[in-house]
């Protein structure tokens, strides 16, 4: 549904926002920052939604300093568990700033998180994130539940562009 924000009046001629126009031209544009592990499950989960994937910090930056996304997705492992770092340059770069920024945890026990995921939720949260999801506690129709949450974001992002 079209938002009064996704209106803007310019001398009486009507633009829509970027973001609006790209959601309704088609799937969105993701950026997905995970190793290789957890990449070939989200790639399976957000099949149909245009994927740019990033395996480490460096390659995550530069996507973002050229390309326009709908979402940043970040796996809790990320380049040797860089999620919090990323999270912190996204959100401290005006131009990128205001694109969610979803942190996952995909795959349950690969290895030791770098602190309890309470405290790496609480965190992630207070940096900026919407959110941490965790696939792990999903039930059995686990992808669908994942990609239902997961999209959720973007239509909250649509709607308030």
């Amino acid at each position: 549904m079209l938002q009064i924000c996704d209106i803007i009046g310019v001398s009486g001629c009507f633009l829509l926002s970027d973001c609006w126009l790209r959601r309704m031209a088609g799937p969105a544009r993701i950026l997905l920052a995970a190793s290789s592990e957890a990449r070939v499950v989200c790639e399976r989960i957000l099949s149909g939604h245009e994927l740019i994937s990033a395996g480490t910090f460096t390659e995550a930056t530069r996507i973002l300093e050229r390309e326009s996304v709908d979402l940043i997705v970040c796996t809790l492992l990320f380049d040797e568990s860089r999620m919090l770092e990323l999270l912190r340059a996204v959100k401290s770069n005006k131009k990128c700033r205001q694109i969610p920024f979803l942190c996952l945890r995909v795959l349950k026990g690969v290895m030791q998180l770098p602190m309890p995921l309470d405290d790496l939720e609480g965190a992630s949260k207070a940096l900026g994130a919407v959110a941490l999801l965790d696939f792990s506690s999903y039930g059995a129709d686990r992808d669908a539940d994942a990609r239902s949450a997961i999209e959720q974001y973007l239509n909250k992002q649509t709607s308030t562009h």
